[in-house]
């Protein structure tokens, strides 16, 4: 599984030596962060999808230090699509948040607002988009 690249996403995330720090693109202060053992917390401001969004990428990202230092940042590689994570994209799904960017990855609209609503689908038990 590949995660969504930051391009058009409300969300930003660094690494700062001890992990990964996540916060609102455009803002100051910090709204969760993944140390390297891939475990989360979140300040009080982070809301519920966005702590989703989080630890979505807690369980799926690799990153290097840098582009020029190839250290990797957690301590332990992906877990891929583990139970967890699908259960994340179906309360997701549920939501009515649902969307689909260019390269196919489905997101939270409310992170990547230019993202393709997920229409209603009975058959995949998808409800109706909600507006943003």
């Amino acid at each position: 599984m590949k995660i969504p690249n930051i391009d058009q996403c409300n969300i930003t995330w660094s690494h700062f030596g001890n992990g990964i720090t996540v916060w609102r693109t455009g803002e100051d202060n910090n709204i969760g962060h993944i140390n390297k053992s891939r475990e989360c917390t979140f300040r009080t401001s982070c809301k519920d999808y966005e702590k989703d969004f989080i630890t979505i990428l807690s369980l799926t990202l690799d990153p290097t230090i840098s582009v020029s230092q190839h250290e990797l940042v957690f301590d332990d590689r992906p877990v891929g699509f583990d139970k967890k994570i699908l259960l994340l994209y179906k309360k997701l799904s549920d939501s009515g948040y649902a969307g689909i960017i260019s390269n196919g990855n489905i997101v939270d609209r409310r992170i990547y607002p230019y993202a393709i609503a997920m229409q209603k689908s009975s058959i995949l038990n998808i409800p109706k988009p909600k507006k943003l």
